[in-house]
């Protein structure tokens, strides 16, 4: 029992070092994946049953995507988009240099 506790320590240890590199080098999880992809399946095989109705059995197994989750690493681990740059009031952005290297601001 000790032991088994003990594994499970290491493996969320290893997970939250896992997770915390990933933020440090600009990744990021998403976390509401699953969320959205049961609400695109379930849109998807409503469209299937209206079809079933219409068209039969055979235009079904035609037209209706039965494998509706796609899991790919690169769908649940994401490069962060480039935030924007944080512009504050109090400090106006520097205009060019002239030529006597002094800086002016508006």
């Amino acid at each position: 029992m000790f032991s088994l506790i003990k594994h499970l320590l290491w493996l969320i240890h290893i997970g939250a070092i896992f997770y915390f590199s990933l933020k440090y080098i600009g990744y990021d999880v998403n976390w509401h994946y699953f969320d959205t992809q049961k609400k695109a399946c379930e849109a998807r095989l409503t469209e299937c049953r209206q079809n079933l109705i219409k068209t039969g059995i055979e235009g079904a197994k035609e037209t209706c995507d039965w494998k509706c989750a796609d899991i790919s690493p690169k769908l649940l681990i994401q490069k962060k988009e480039a935030a924007p740059e944080n512009t504050s009031p109090e400090m106006p952005k520097p205009t060019k240099t002239p030529e006597n290297a002094t800086i002016e601001t508006p």
